[in-house]
């Protein structure tokens, strides 16, 4: 998902940037960075998931892989 992709996500399911932030005891800023370039942040990238609804590795693939090790 790009970062407006995750903004509209958000606003669509009324939760807000500084609602996670609260949420997570985490600053406004931070929630903004992981958003807009995907900075590893892995408590505030699930959060973001969870929010709205999808899987994290769906929103960040670059960050969360869904291959299995090989064995």
């Amino acid at each position: 998902m790009t970062p407006l992709d995750i903004k509209i996500a958000l606003m669509k399911a009324d939760i807000t940037q500084k609602d996670i932030a609260r949420k997570l005891k985490v600053s406004p800023p931070l929630i903004s960075t992981v958003i807009k370039y995907g900075v590893k942040s892995e408590q505030v990238m699930h959060e973001i998931a969870r929010s709205i609804n999808k899987d994290v590795a769906e929103i960040w693939p670059n960050h969360f892989s869904k291959k299995k090790p090989a064995r």
